[in-house]
């Protein structure tokens, strides 16, 4: 099954009775061939991890025996290689990610492109903005440059200092943004409406950029979460 079939899908807990909330993303183990777990979110933009071991069934929604499957989402601040151009050790451009092939357990097929290209796992390498693709093993401290320093007199330190008066709400930060391109082409099952009643998007029209903004603008991106088809 293709990934990006999951995004978008509502997840039911067969004991307590209840529709947990729709995955949102997929988290990838550390070589970037295999789905560990999904992240999905609730209605109160509650975020959770869901093990791929814990899922009961998969089709046109999601079911777990009951609510104990599911664990508090931790962002470990992991990457991730969906939505990222690549390039190969020829300075090819294979185009960008946008799906990934993977069987029952999590495991990655393969990468699919937006050209059609598949990418074989084994092969990806993440960068910071791009995924380098390349058949020889890669490792990036070979290429980390090698700076000098002659002497310590040129180094100066700066002390951050904060004043009493100051206040710290700042410090706090921002609560994450979800990914919108897991939405963008999905039919909407109903209507959605925002402030004063406006029309965000009417049921069986295609989601596009459009309607992500003015779904941010109105305070209504969780819904249009829950109605993407």
């Amino acid at each position: 099954m293709q990934i990006s079939n999951l995004f978008g899908k509502q997840v039911f807990a067969l004991y307590e009775g209840e529709i947990i909330g729709t995955i949102i993303d997929a988290n990838f183990n550390a070589s970037f061939n295999k789905v560990l777990s999904l992240k999905l979110f609730d209605m109160e933009e509650n975020e959770f991890e869901l093990k791929i071991n814990n899922i009961k069934a998969i089709g046109e929604c999601i079911i777990l025996s009951n609510k104990t499957k599911l664990n508090i989402f931790l962002d470990r601040q992991k990457k991730s290689p969906m939505f990222k151009p690549v390039i190969d050790e020829n300075a090819n451009l294979f185009g960008k990610i946008i799906d990934c092939e993977i069987d029952e357990k999590g495991n990655v097929l393969y990468y699919l492109t937006d050209t059609q290209t598949q990418l074989s796992a084994d092969n990806i390498y993440i960068r910071k903005n791009f995924v380098y693709y390349c058949t020889n093993k890669f490792v990036a401290d070979n290429l980390k440059p090698r700076v000098k320093v002659n002497s310590l007199d040129n180094i100066k330190v700066n002390i951050l200092q904060f004043e009493n008066s100051k206040s710290y709400d700042n410090i706090v930060p921002s609560k994450l943004q979800y990914n919108t391109d897991t939405i963008l082409g999905k039919v909407a099952k109903s209507n959605l409406f925002g402030v004063n009643n406006e029309i965000i998007i009417k049921a069986n029209q295609v989601i596009n950029e459009k309607t992500i903004e003015d779904a941010t603008r109105h305070n209504r991106l969780n819904q249009l979460y829950f109605i993407a088809n």
